[in-house]
């Protein structure tokens, strides 16, 4: 039966022997850590999809310098664990598209790579934070982990395939429980759509 804590301190006190009662209500009174939900990511049907521009010139020449791969935002919608985050890994990087380089931070990223954003990092970002007093949003963020990731072209050689690339994605929560992995696919639509299309 679960008691107050003013209740268990008394069960407790100097020359006390508790008992098996007491410790029952000890035990009943807390949540215990299997009690919470296990970090996960929405079940989507057909896979979980970010579909990017690749902008090109008014000539139709892909751009070639850095350009970056905000998908965050897609990833905090589908999140549906405890919050804060203590980890985010990304790895198993593959790459689809010829001619297409993806980089972190300004690095080549192999494809046996493993990117690890720390609890730190993590709570500077929006889509990872707990929602405000009201519960009505995510609190403000700097959107720290935005552009970390960015691809480059070249245009010799690539030529508007869909498929970019995809990596694994495996999130810990504070209380130290992991999530299933899931595969995130970037892929590529027509330049001449408005602006950014999730696939939910």
């Amino acid at each position: 039966m679960k008691q107050t804590i003013e209740t268990l301190k008394t069960y407790f006190e100097t020359g006390d022997k508790p008992t098996q009662q007491q410790f029952e209500a000890l035990l009943d009174s807390f949540i215990h850590i299997d009690s919470f939900p296990k970090p996960e990511f929405l079940e989507i049907e057909n896979g979980y999809v970010f579909n990017y521009i690749i902008p090109q010139d008014d000539n139709g020449v892909y751009f070639t310098y850095d350009q970056p791969i905000g998908f965050w935002n897609y990833l905090g919608s589908l999140y549906v664990g405890m919050k804060p985050l203590k980890k985010l890994i990304i790895s198993n990087l593959t790459t689809a598209a010829p001619g297409m380089s993806v980089l972190y931070n300004g690095n080549p990223v192999l494809s046996g790579t493993e990117i690890v954003f720390e609890e730190k990092s993590l709570a500077l970002a929006d889509e990872f934070r707990i929602t405000d007093e009201l519960g009505t949003g995510f609190l403000p963020g700097t959107g720290f982990l935005d552009n970390l990731l960015t691809v480059n072209i070249d245009p010799n050689v690539f030529n508007g395939q869909e498929d970019l690339f995809s990596f694994q994605v495996v999130v810990e929560d504070f209380l130290g429980k992991t999530s299933v992995p899931i595969i995130l696919q970037i892929t590529n639509i027509d330049s001449e759509s408005s602006g950014l299309i999730v696939q939910v």
